[in-house]
Formats: structure tokens, sequence, C-alpha cells
């Protein structure tokens, strides 16, 4: 067959492979049919698994608020100062309704240096990151709902009165970015494994499986192609810089906390930061389960159909 008449067969919807074979893909009811059931399938698979996992930290999170917070928040600096992170850069802001503009500027510092210059002179910009971002976070840490380490200026943001069990876990954080090989390299990972989980999720919803025979074209036709063939494995293998480095934190802040914690505070913040590791595990599960499923389903409802003649 010509060049010119295989055009013509894409065009009008069927495909005829080098080995002989047509194919007829599928119609656009068809595909879009098949996205929503995926779509569904996968949103199902997510709420599960994160039922699931998050059981066991929320238990634990009782458990450590009825304990004398106290004891955690009292062990920070004595931790920090022990450890030397203070000479190191290390700093650590208390998220309090006090501190509320210091931490808002915290956050501000944490953005790409490009965005902060938007933010200070477009109004526009400055009004979406403050509704949407920065004054949701601000009020997120103030009611100790969350603990972050922004990296680019080494501080760590937390209300030290409702989350300080979780302070060690943001120095563990710091020294996988600051003072460790291996936490270094799986911290650089976090964000283009990131984009890489994007592009497995995208391929497995919107790509089209290829025909028996049927050629690649083009680079991106080959590279998409690639990643729709391999978008579980890929799902999976791109979680695993967040999960390793977080479980990396986890170690470093069992090792630092025994500096200024009695065994059974000690033990008790252990079982907190492997609980909050088990939602990172639940997210590797449930982002590698919903990929293959929604690419199974694709391939199911949405894939092309030989014409027998």
């Amino acid at each position: 067959m010509t060049g010119i008449n295989r055009a013509n067969s894409y065009k009008n919807n069927i495909i005829v492979t080098d080995n002989g074979k047509k194919y007829k893909k599928a119609t656009f009811w068809e595909t879009a049919g098949a996205v929503v059931v995926a779509n569904t399938a996968s949103t199902v698979v997510m709420n599960t698994v994160k039922r699931l996992h998050i059981l066991p930290l929320k238990r634990l999170n009782t458990v450590i608020k009825q304990e004398n917070q106290q004891i955690y928040k009292s062990a920070i600096d004595e931790v920090v100062k022990k450890t030397g992170l203070d000479k190191n850069g290390l700093k650590i802001l208390d998220a309090t309704e006090e501190n509320k503009l210091l931490v808002k500027d915290a956050l501000i510092e944490s953005l790409p240096s490009n965005i902060q210059k938007l933010y200070k002179k477009n109004t526009g910009i400055k009004n979406y990151l403050d509704n949407y971002l920065l004054n949701k976070m601000t009020k997120i840490l103030i009611k100790g709902k969350n603990a972050v380490h922004i990296i680019k200026t080494g501080t760590i943001i937390l209300n030290k009165d409702l989350m300080s069990t979780a302070a060690f876990h943001e120095m563990g954080h710091y020294i996988n970015r600051h003072k460790s090989v291996a936490g270094k390299i799986l911290n650089s990972l976090r964000i283009p494994a990131t984009f890489v989980t994007c592009a497995a999720v995208t391929c497995a919803l919107f790509k089209r499986k290829k025909a028996d025979g049927e050629k690649t074209t083009g680079l991106f036709d080959k590279s998409t192609t690639f990643i729709k063939n391999n978008c579980t494995k890929l799902a999976f293998i791109s979680t695993l810089p967040v999960l390793l480095e977080e479980g990396l934190a986890s170690i470093n802040a069992a090792k630092i906390a025994k500096k200024a914690l009695a065994p059974a505070y000690l033990n008790k913040m252990n079982k907190f930061n492997t609980a909050s590791w088990i939602t990172y595990l639940g997210t590797t599960i449930g982002v590698t389960a919903s990929t293959a499923i929604v690419s199974q389903i694709m391939d199911r409802l949405s894939a092309p159909k030989e014409i027998k003649d």
C-alpha cells in the first residue's frame, strides 16, 4: 500500500498494518465512555487505598495528642543544639498565630525566584497565590495539621504545641538534603519523578493501544507508546524516590531524637513516623494499581478491533 493510501486509511478510521491486517479504531464516543469508566475505577481504587492507609496515622495521632506535647517540644531545641544542625543553617519557625506573617513570608521564600518576582509585581498572581496557596497553607501549619521543611532556606515550619512530634522527621529531611549523599539524590529526584508519574497516568488514560503489527510514527508517538506499554512499571518506579526519601528521613529522626527523648517517647515517635510512612506506601500502591486498572480498561474498551474479511 502506498504512503498516500495508508494515510487515507488512518483518516478513515481504518488501520492497515504491514502484515496486511485491518483494524477499526474506536469511535469518539467509545473512547470517551472508556475514559469515564477507567477514571471512575481509578478514583474508587485511590479513595479505598487512601482510607485504609490513613487509619494507623489517625489512631496514633489521637494517642500522641493525649500525651504531653511539651516533652517533644522541649526536646526540639535540645536535639538541634546537640546535633549542631543550628550551626549548619537549620532554622525552626514556630507556626503560631503571632508568627502568622513570618510563616507566610517563609512560604513565599520557598517559591522559585521567578514566581517570587511575579508575586511582588503582578497583583493578579499575588491574589491567586494568596487565596489558593499561601493563606491556606499558613492556616494549615498554624492549626498543627502539617509540618514542612523548606529546602531553599533550610527552614522547618510547624506548630510546636500541636505538631512537635513531626519536628524530628523534618530534621531528618534537612539531614537528607545537606548531610547525606543518598538523601540528596533521592530529594533531587522527587520533582522529576512526579512528572514521570503524570506521564504514566496520562498515557494510560489517553494513549490508544497500538494494533498488532502497527508501527509507531515520529518521536512523540514512539515516546508515548513506550510510556503506555510500560505505564504500570513507570508509575511504580516514579513513586519510589518519595517513598525512600521519607523513610530515610524517619531513620534520621530516630537517630537524632535519641539524644533528647526517653525510650518511651522515642518509641511513640517512631511509631508515628512509621504510620506516616505507610501513607506514602499507600500512595505507591494506589498510583500503581490505579494506573494498571486504567490501562487495562482502556485497552479492553477502546483498543482497535480487527476487521475480519
